[in-house]
């Protein structure tokens, strides 16, 4: 089984593919319609703003559409990837990938919950490392959603047929998020 990491330019690529190799995944970064459509997972990791990561996701935005929303192939997204899945954002003015009814909005801040979001958190007893200032507020209605507390309810994983996406980066959160990772590998379907 081949899991190609799309290819966002983001800075967690190599993190990411290490953390994919260490559990003994087939991995590939990718880039172009046919690389996508010949591995049987997709990840898509993302560090930085929304609009800049749609315009590098332009050129695949369709072929992207057609293999996960007809196709069915489980897909990942990871951090902003989770936001691109969504159908508009506060951060740009860019369209997401619309493969989740929601919106990307600013986390509220206040004295005691600064933005951005760093450190480790508790999603269902687990922790893993956040690192984001945006959250998804979901409207879509068939997915399931854990959360994480942090001034606010934060879908932290949503799942929704061959889609799962995360909030935290799982390559950087020690054995739980190669548990996580391990689980998109080897059970997601």
């Amino acid at each position: 089984m081949t899991i190609g990491i799309i290819d966002t330019k983001a800075n967690n690529l190599n993190s990411l593919f290490n953390a994919l190799n260490s559990i003994n995944a087939s991995v590939k970064i990718v880039k172009e319609y046919d690389e996508l459509e010949k591995c049987d997972k997709l990840i898509l990791p993302g560090i930085g703003s929304f609009d800049s990561a749609m315009k590098i996701l332009k050129p695949i935005v369709q072929d992207l559409k057609k293999i996960v929303l007809e196709d069915k192939k489980p897909i990942l997204g990871i951090c902003l990837g989770m936001q691109l899945f969504s159908v508009s954002s506060e951060e740009g003015t860019l369209k997401g990938l619309g493969f989740i009814n929601a919106k990307v909005k600013k986390i509220n801040s206040n004295e005691i919950y600064k933005v951005p979001h760093i450190g480790f958190n508790y999603v269902n007893e687990k922790k893993y490392y956040f690192s984001h200032s945006y959250f998804l507020e979901v409207k879509e209605e068939n997915c399931e959603i854990d959360y994480v507390i942090y001034n606010m309810k934060i879908p932290a994983i949503i799942k929704k047929e061959n889609i799962l996406a995360c909030q935290f980066h799982p390559e950087i959160s020690g054995d739980l998020g190669l548990d996580f990772l391990k689980y998109f590998v080897e059970e997601f379907k």
